[in-house]
């Protein structure tokens, strides 16, 4: 019965994996035609999750969270909503995607490394030799084989804060997630996490021409809020009941891969020889991880 857990677990983060690699090509249009501010967006996001993790959790879930346990989760809203996303975005201004993605390769291991430092995981030589080999994978493939990037410096640190911040929100949660049902800590790291984000967004949300919107731009947006929001976050959460924080972690290395699949298929690019080679080494290190990987005890 484990196992079958287990499995779904991974099935569960392969498909955030697959939500966020079509993320890249479904949101372009609103990423980079900058419809939205930054800070209007996220608090949008985090608004709209909130209330359907609300809506979700009341027609089909009874249990709840004592009051006693939901300064856990405000920490959790600190890390996995408040840092994470304010960070990102106002780094995204101030670097490029290419360096943005590199940067965000060190969330695997800074997860890992969390998980030791707060005694939830083992630090093994397989385990590392496999972050590493993906890591390897990911930079390859974000780099198209070259390796001459300069790094912008205020913005590629405000990027590192925030892929240090999920890594720590994703050995925060877990213990959370292995008492209670996931709809329900993610609706209460949602509903805190407003507290965070309402008062950058609300200072542009008044001057955002929501009319001049178009429909796929809207289409986009809507992708954003249900798929690489509500559903990444629920999905994520479950594997994370069955599942070790530096597995969930490692995850993160498919997401431009699966990109590279779906812009192929799309016709957007095509799939050379660098790629290949970059999704063997993934494959190889997300298989090595997820291998020796055994849930935490507490």
């Amino acid at each position: 019965m484990q196992d079958n857990h287990r499995l779904r677990a991974h099935l569960a983060l392969l498909t955030v994996a697959i939500i966020y690699g079509g993320n890249f090509i479904i949101a372009r249009e609103v990423m980079t035609r900058a419809y939205l501010h930054p800070f209007v967006f996220i608090l949008l996001r985090v608004a709209f999750a909130a209330l359907l993790f609300w809506f979700t959790d009341l027609l089909w879930v009874s249990d709840r969270i004592p009051r006693a346990r939901l300064r856990h989760l405000f920490w959790c809203s600190i890390f996995g909503v408040g840092i994470n996303q304010l960070c990102f975005f106002a780094g995204l201004k101030e670097t490029t995607p290419i360096n943005a993605s590199i940067v965000m390769t060190s969330s695997p291991i800074i997860v890992l490394l969390a998980s030791v430092l707060l005694g939830k995981e083992q630090l093994t030589p397989l385990k590392m030799a496999g972050i590493i080999i993906g890591g390897l994978g990911a930079l390859v493939l974000i780099t198209q084989g070259h390796w001459h990037i300069r790094f912008q410096s205020r913005g590629d640190v405000l990027i590192l804060i925030n892929a240090t911040s999920y890594g720590i929100y994703l050995v925060l949660v877990r213990n959370m997630l292995l008492e209670f049902p996931a709809i329900t800590v993610i609706k209460w790291v949602f509903t805190f996490g407003l507290i965070w984000v309402i008062p950058f967004g609300w200072v542009h949300w008044a001057s955002t021409a929501w009319s001049a919107i178009p429909l796929n731009a809207w289409l986009g947006i809507a992708y954003v809020l249900i798929a690489t929001t509500y559903l990444a976050y629920l999905l994520n959460g479950y594997a994370l009941k069955y599942v070790a924080s530096s597995t969930v972690g490692i995850y993160i290395y498919l997401q431009p891969f699966i990109a590279a699949l779906l812009a192929t298929a799309l016709g957007i690019e095509a799939l050379t020889g660098y790629k290949w080679v970059a999704g063997l080494l993934i494959f190889t290190g997300v298989f090595m991880v997820s291998r020796v990987a055994k849930p935490a005890n507490g």
